[in-house]
C-alpha cells in the first residue's frame, strides 16, 4: 500500500495551504521525525516537493512568507493514488536536507519580492522576524 503525506504551510498571518505527496510503500511520521526541525518543521523545496505557499499565486512570496512547512503523525494515510517516489527515497532526501541544515538548497522565497523583507521564523521559539536576521525574542539568528 502506498502512502499519501499531507503537509501544512502557515504564513506569519496564519493563512494556510496544504501540499501533498504520494510515496510508494509504507511510511510513518516516525520515519521522518528525526530529520525535522523541532520534530515538526521542514522545507519542502529542500526535498524536491512543491511549496504550498505557491498556491497563493502572485501574492507569494510576501513579507509574511517563510520556507517552513509542518508535519505531524496525522498527516500520513494509506492510498491507492500513484506514487511519485519511493518511501525510502523520501526518507533519504529528508536525512540529507537535515544534515545540510534546513533551509538549504531549495528555492529562495525572497526572489521576486522587489526589495521587501521576507518574514523569517526563529527555529527555537518560532517568533517571526521581519526586520533582520535575529529573533525578536533574543534566541539568536533566525
Amino acid at each position: 500500500m502506498d502512502t499519501k503525506i499531507t503537509y501544512l504551510y502557515r504564513d506569519a498571518s496564519n493563512y494556510k495551504q496544504h501540499g501533498e505527496v504520494v510515496v510508494d510503500g509504507p511510511i510513518a511520521f516516525a520515519d521522518l521525525e528525526p530529520y525535522l526541525d523541532d520534530g515538526t518543521y521542514f522545507v519542502p523545496t529542500d526535498v524536491g516537493l512543491d511549496h504550498p505557499g505557491e498556491k497563493f499565486g502572485s501574492r507569494f512570496p510576501s513579507e509574511d512568507d517563510h520556507p517552513y512547512c509542518e508535519l505531524d503523525a496525522d498527516d500520513f494515510h494509506p492510498t491507492t493514488e500513484p506514487a511519485i517516489m519511493s518511501a525510502q527515497d523520501l526518507i533519504e532526501l529528508f536525512r540529507q536536507a537535515h544534515a545540510a541544515g534546513w533551509p538549504g538548497g531549495g528555492r529562495d522565497l525572497s526572489a521576486g519580492t522587489k526589495g521587501r523583507v521576507v518574514a523569517k521564523i526563529c527555529r527555537r521559539c518560532k517568533a517571526t522576524s521581519t526586520g533582520g536576521v535575529y529573533c525578536p525574542n533574543g534566541c539568536g539568528k533566525v
